[in-house]
């Protein structure tokens, strides 16, 4: 599976090593980096793309008003990664500041080691039942407005059965990187290799449908598949 990775942003060091502790507990792959400032969150969030972020909307140190932490988490949103929102701040502020990032979910302080754990867990199940964003997309790939199970390619929609869009969408989620067989497997009933390698060929086949020339989807020998960007 391609590697997850986390961005923690907190001036806190405690608060960032109880943080990290309860992403391992939720997932123990998870590659983690933290920011303890204004700078090392920007240059982290140019560095990179994260699946997750655990944000502190007030940090000490901010050039550009109390809650730099808010911009941080927008930027992470648009880039399609899902944050999490921390706060000290009475729960309905927090909650309105939060709809500015779009799809952020928030957790006041103090929070217990279990709470967050369930939160990291959920935020993770529901990225990966959820359709794309636009920033997760590689270029020219699309999700259909007005139907979420489609997808366009080059603005023109491409044909595909349930089994090949979520083939679709575990490949172009993560495009770039090499997608393993045994991750792929998972989006067939079948389980087999063989079915999947059938699939597989027909994506390609629907992608040329609308684009003769199409060969972002490449096999990577006796490993899996990746989506070229």
């Amino acid at each position: 599976m391609a590697k997850l990775r986390c961005l923690i942003i907190d001036d806190e060091a405690d608060a960032r090593r109880i943080f990290r502790e309860a992403v391992l507990a939720a997932c123990q792959d998870m590659e983690i980096e933290e920011a303890g400032t204004p700078g090392e969150a920007a240059d982290a969030i140019r560095s990179g793309k994260y699946t997750i972020a655990l944000v502190d909307c007030n940090l000490i140190g901010s050039t550009s008003g109390n809650f730099e932490g808010i911009g941080f988490a927008r930027d992470l949103s648009t880039s399609g990664c899902d944050v999490i929102m921390i706060s000290g701040m009475p729960q309905r502020e927090l909650a309105t500041l939060a709809l500015e990032v779009g799809n952020a979910s928030f957790i006041r302080k103090p929070v217990s080691h279990s709470d967050l754990v369930a939160a990291i867990k959920l935020t993770l199940r529901n990225r990966e039942t959820r359709p794309p964003r636009r920033g997760e997309l590689p270029p020219g790939l699309e999700i259909d407005p007005h139907n979420l199970r489609l997808m366009l390619w080059n603005e023109r929609r491409v044909p595909l059965s349930p089994a090949l869009y979520s083939l679709v969408n575990c490949l172009a989620r993560n495009h770039g990187k090499l997608v393993p067989h045994e991750e792929l497997l998972k989006c067939l009933t079948s389980g087999q290799m063989a079915d999947l390698h059938s699939q597989i060929r027909r994506v390609k086949e629907a992608f040329r449908t609308v684009d003769g020339n199409f060969s972002a989807i490449q096999s990577v020998f006796g490993d899996g598949y990746i989506w070229k960007s």
